[in-house]
């Protein structure tokens, strides 16, 4: 169990660099016996996700926590769109009765800023990051499906039974809005900039790994490294998530 909230972010990017080094061994394993090779691997982020949230539910047992659901939010009983946080926090949550259930938090997860869309944040062709941001910060109210991709007739079933779960969201300016990069490695000369505009837009930005020659995608055991640099970035990791 995590002790804090440093050593849990210490034990997902461990979690994550583990299955970094699998995928590699993988590939430099199997091609001799092999007739299907694959090039580019799957994307982990989903593994940075999960043990996230995971390790922070261990911290904190009174909330509920969402990985990657499609969340719509409402206005005065008008959708006005889906979101796709990675993480949403929730208190007072059951899947029966959940009238008194809350947003508190949204956390946002990226490995490295590789793949980022500057033109999205950076707002050239449009304002859809800023009309997202407002509306998300206006909202009354989410709601969300029990199981998500409920194709199956039994899956179906089962979200009629139990309808669309709901949560108030909490307001203007009372959101907790988390943005977390893990590492500054591959950033192209994006950390500085992309900082400056989610801050603009009401998160806390955290970069686990400053050092750009730290990155969890290594064949390279490099644990000992990450919990080192990660646990000298106490005082901030706390100051992120001071009020969680």
């Amino acid at each position: 169990m995590a002790k804090d909230i440093t050593d849990a972010l210490i034990k997902s990017v461990i979690s994550l660099h583990d299955k970094f080094k699998h995928s590699h061994k993988k590939r430099l394993d199997e091609k001799p016996q092999e007739r299907v090779w694959q090039g580019r691997g799957h994307s982990l982020s989903s593994v940075l996700e999960m043990e996230t949230a995971k390790n922070l539910s261990e911290l904190y047992p009174e909330y509920y926590f969402l990985v990657d659901y499609p969340i719509s939010i409402y206005k005065r009983g008008k959708r006005l769109r889906t979101i796709y946080p990675d993480i949403l926090v929730l208190k007072n949550f059951t899947p029966i009765k959940n009238d008194k259930c809350e947003v508190v938090a949204i956390i946002d997860l990226k490995i490295d800023l590789g793949y980022a869309n500057m033109e999205y944040y950076r707002e050239i062709n449009d304002k859809k990051f800023s009309q997202k941001e407002k509306q998300i910060e206006e909202a009354e109210l989410c709601k969300f499906n029990y199981i998500v991709g409920g194709y199956s007739e039994e899956e179906k079933r089962k979200n009629d039974e139990i309808g669309k779960l709901k949560a108030k969201m909490p307001g203007k300016g009372k959101l907790k809005k988390i943005f977390i990069i893990c590492t500054k490695g591959n950033d192209h000369s994006r950390s500085e900039e992309i900082e400056g505009i989610l801050k603009k837009k009401g998160y806390k930005v955290l970069f686990l790994l400053d050092d750009k020659n730290l990155h969890p995608n290594t064949l390279k055991e490099k644990g000992k490294d990450f919990k080192r640099h990660i646990q000298g970035k106490k005082t901030d990791i706390e100051k992120v998530f001071r009020g969680l």
